[in-house]
């Protein structure tokens, strides 16, 4: 056969081929056939589940066991007092030890894998033992933890942990260098000393958190930054001291503000666009938490003399940050965690500077700034919760006084100017504020006639309603609502039920001849306005603006 031929023969029967195939598919997609590849594979049966889990307890499970087993025995090892032996030799034996054990998880890096991990991590802790065993564990230990030699050897240790730890980009070592680093500050047991550890350490959990974003690394740091600290402040009982307050030195109060400083700048500053996950409000509420937690303790037994600047400056720090959690990262979670310790810090600090009960006025004052902002942030439940709490200031008012002062006529302008903000910047809540406007409305309404009673001369109340019902109507000719209006009927109506019965049987004749006359002439007036201002919508073929609310 010619080979030229023969070509063209399999060109053409690989063109049929191909046309067939063709067909093929086109018929298996109009009648929606699929290869069920996925039954063509093996599925796994109870014995290879079985198997697979074996395997799972026997390697890995067994294997940090061991690690770990084999790590607290050789601790135990070295706590031994070795009566007769030179002080510095167990430390010597156990960095021997140590180094043995790193050099194999180095050998062993590719054959045993997660052997030589944990193997590695022990290794290191070990080391930071040996060295805590040249403080304790002896009767004449060779080194005093506050000496020079001891401050910078355990310095260079912990270092050179964390220093390995992000060269190896490794959480669990990272962790555990932590865990050693505030340990050492303890042992250190100098107060500046302790504090500058804290801080370094800090600054740390912050540059690693961004540059890795590790939230658990964050988290673990953020807890035991405070927890050190605590136990600094209650003089260091992990050494056996005697728990108490310590006050020296003074600025160590202000290093809680740093640390919160910090922590905070770790996860405002993240490496991109990211959600707020549950890591980072965990880490924003301990933050808060644990720094004012100790803060509020230590100025509360130790520091009384700067209480009040002191809390005002966590206020602003807190909220500072709060501001710029929502305009760098549009944070709701972290926003509201910090706003709300920095409004707790300024009614702290109102606690203390005034007494009761003029500083509930103050109180309800603070929460026209938390509703302020509160719109700022878009945060409902802050307006939500800061209601509740200016209706509880008002009756701890009441109740503190005792009905002796009556009621501040302060919280009626507060609902007022709050109501007036809800309606405002409504818009930038996706929150109806219409209730919450009515219940801001509805405590000033009581609070002016019941603060009157108290603050105006015996017989002279009910011409203070009177004036106050003539402010709602000058309220609502100037901000066109209908509400406020309604606000000067109910206090006109209250005013003729408290005359018609308060005022005949108790008042001065001068007084109650005054107090009619007045009211009559006043409610005849409103009767002429709102008669010619119906008859003039009438004329127009209009009724109340329908908007007006």
């Amino acid at each position: 056969m010619d080979p030229r031929e023969s070509r063209d023969n399999i060109e053409s029967l690989a063109e049929s081929l191909r046309k067939l195939e063709e067909r093929i598919s086109r018929l298996e997609s109009y009648l929606g056939m699929q290869l069920a590849e996925a039954q063509l594979e093996p599925v796994p049966g109870k014995e290879e589940d079985e198997e697979e889990l074996e395997f799972e307890v026997g390697q890995k499970w067994f294997a940090k066991a061991g690690i770990v087993v084999l790590a607290f025995g050789m601790a135990f090892v070295l706590t031994f007092p070795y009566q007769g032996l030179p002080p510095f030799l167990p430390s010597l034996f156990g960095v021997a030890v140590a180094a043995g054990m790193i050099l194999l998880a180095h050998s062993w890096r590719a054959s045993y894998i997660l052997i030589s991990q944990y193997l590695f991590g022990a290794g290191l802790a070990l080391v930071y033992f040996s060295i805590l065993r040249l403080f304790f564990f002896s009767d004449t230990p060779p080194l005093e933890p506050d000496s020079p030699a001891g401050i910078l050897l355990l310095i260079l240790v912990v270092a050179g942990i964390l220093a390995v730890a992000l060269r190896r980009d490794s959480i669990y070592l990272t962790g555990l260098g932590l865990l050693y680093g505030f340990g050492a500050a303890l042992v250190l047991d100098h107060p500046f000393v302790v504090l500058a550890a804290i801080t370094f350490l800090a600054v740390y959990i912050m540059l690693t958190r961004v540059q890795k974003g590790w939230n658990s690394i964050l988290v673990l740091g953020t807890a035991l930054a405070y927890f050190t600290h605590l136990l600094f402040s209650l003089g260091n009982p992990i050494l056996g001291h005697e728990i108490q307050i310590i006050s020296a030195p003074g600025i160590g109060i202000w290093f809680l503000l740093l640390y919160a400083l910090l922590f905070a700048a770790a996860t405002l500053r993240r490496p991109g666009p990211q959600t707020e996950g549950l890591g980072v409000v965990v880490a924003s509420g301990l933050n808060v938490a644990g720094s004012y937690g100790i803060f509020l303790v230590l100025t509360l037994t130790s520091f009384q003399e700067a209480f009040v600047v002191s809390h005002l400056a966590v206020s602003v720090l807190f909220l500072t940050l709060a501001v710029l959690f929502w305009v760098e990262e549009r944070s709701r979670f972290s926003t509201f965690i910090y706003s709300m310790f920095g409004y707790m810090a300024l009614s702290v600090a109102l606690l203390k500077a005034f007494t009761p009960p003029d500083v509930f006025v103050w109180l309800s004052l603070q929460s026209i700034l938390v509703l302020s902002t509160a719109i700022w942030f878009r945060s409902r439940f802050i307006v939500v919760a800061n209601f509740v709490i200016f209706l509880a200031i008002v009756i701890g008012y009441l109740v503190v006084s005792e009905g002796e002062s009556g009621m501040s006529i302060g919280f009626g302008v507060v609902s007022l100017i709050s109501a007036r903000i809800l309606n405002w910047q409504q818009d930038r809540l996706e929150l109806k504020t219409e209730m919450m406007r009515n219940a801001y409305l509805t405590v000033a309404f009581c609070a002016f006639p019941y603060a009157l009673v108290y603050l105006m001369p015996e017989g002279t109340a009910s011409l203070s309603w009177v004036g106050v019902a003539l402010f709602y109507y000058l309220m609502s000719a100037l901000v066109k609502k209908h509400k406020y209006r309604w606000m000067g009927h109910l206090t006109l109506g209250l005013t003729v039920l408290y005359i018609m019965v308060i005022g005949i049987i108790q008042l001065e004749q001068t007084y109650r001849i005054l107090s009619f006359l007045v009211l009559g002439c006043v409610l005849l007036v409103v009767s002429i306005f709102f008669t010619r201002l119906r008859a003039r919508r009438r004329t127009e073929g209009g009724t109340d603006n329908p908007s007006e609310t």
